[in-house]
């Protein structure tokens, strides 16, 4: 099985790659992973060639073609039975190679609506979608929009959400608290995530600036990078308060992280099934998060967390203080989406699933070929 991605850097997808790879493994599949860009990070590269065979090919050879030619012959050589496709570039890219490699199984993953894609690349989408035999969803939400904007037709739909295990932290809360400055009685909101305009960082900045005018043991710890990291950290400099702001970079120990954070707060204008906040209530965080796609399929609001519009800061300050204060109903809601993840997104679940989409596909298209014959 050949699957293409556009980066092995810190985010959702690359930590869904990281599980199938794995999950699928004693299954009786072999990988190989083409990644897009030249952008990994050390700790995701390393966990994915565990189990996978992995080559990093970067852009600008597939604008270049040479790129293109290196990969078909790739798969030539290799002969592989399935491709997948995650992310924007790969799937144009990844279905096109599998449809000329003649692969006989394409299946690509639609992981959140893509209203920023540029409008190039929602042409070359609609080009290519139909190449693929099935676009697998892991919110319900965003099929309506990829069936009206990126040429996936209804035949093609399955869902199937993700699957989450829960984490075992490998230091004490307070030598994580220690390492990262924060004192021992102190209330930490987190947030874990691209630093992207999708995830509403600025709103989250903004709104903790108000809760520390009345909380002055409160930290904000925002874990992650992306393109947006200079601007929040602007803007965390010029608010009263940014001493108590802190930007932990991408990080593997998310376990550790989550285990000293009160509040986990998750304000995303638009989304899919987002891994951290999954993580998050495996972990029993209480949680603050838009009430949006993929999201709402997570949370039941005032049961496994608390839900809020995206972009409304009143609400969010309204909600993070709420949990902030009433301990016991943070605690409750902690446990309850503990328990609702567990048996609702076991992470075994969803590799069956999969396992069950290749070899049902891999199997009509054998009988289809030989009954040609």
């Amino acid at each position: 099985m050949v699957t293409f991605i556009d980066d092995l850097c810190v985010g959702g997808t690359q930590r869904w790659l990281i599980h199938m790879l794995k999950g699928l493994k004693p299954h009786g599949y072999e990988h190989k992973v083409f990644v897009v860009r030249n952008i990994t990070d050390p700790y995701f590269l390393q966990e994915a060639r565990k189990y996978a065979e992995v080559e990093i090919i970067g852009e600008p050879a597939f604008w270049c073609i040479h790129g293109f030619v290196h990969v078909y012959r790739e798969m030539k050589r290799w002969n592989p039975h399935i491709v997948q496709t995650l992310l924007p570039s790969s799937d144009m890219i990844g279905r096109s190679l599998g449809w000329l490699a003649r692969v006989p199984v394409i299946v690509s993953s639609v992981r959140g609506r893509n209203v920023d894609k540029p409008w190039w690349q929602r042409w070359l989408d609609r080009r290519t979608a139909g190449l693929a035999d099935r676009v697998i969803f892991n919110t319900e939400d965003t099929i309506p929009f990829s069936l009206a904007h990126e040429g996936v037709i209804r035949e093609q739909v399955i869902y199937i959400p993700n699957g989450v295990e829960k984490s075992v932290p490998g230091k004490l809360p307070g030598e994580t608290r220690r390492e990262l400055g924060i004192p021992e009685k102190s209330r930490v909101i987190g947030a874990v995530g691209r630093l992207h305009p999708s995830k509403g960082h600025k709103d989250l900045i903004a709104v903790f600036a108000r809760l520390a005018e009345e909380m002055p043991d409160i930290y904000l710890l925002l874990v992650g990078d992306g393109e947006l990291r200079l601007e929040l950290e602007e803007q965390a400099g010029i608010c009263n308060f940014g001493n108590r702001i802190l930007f932990a970079g991408c990080r593997p120990d998310i376990a550790d992280l989550l285990s000293i954070m009160d509040v986990f707060v998750h304000p995303s204008h638009w989304e899919g099934m987002p891994n951290a906040l999954m993580e998050a209530m495996a972990a029993g965080r209480p949680i603050v998060a838009s009430g949006i796609d993929g999201i709402k399929a997570l949370i039941v609001d005032g049961e496994t967390g608390l839900l809020v519009n995206p972009g409304d800061n009143e609400e969010l300050v309204s909600q993070l203080r709420r949990l902030l204060i009433d301990r016991d109903l943070a605690s409750n809601l902690g446990r309850n989406a503990a328990q609702s993840v567990k048996e609702r997104f076991g992470l075994e679940r969803m590799i069956i699933a999969y396992d069950d989409v290749y070899k049902t596909l891999l199997r009509r298209k054998t009988v289809s070929t030989e009954s040609g014959r």
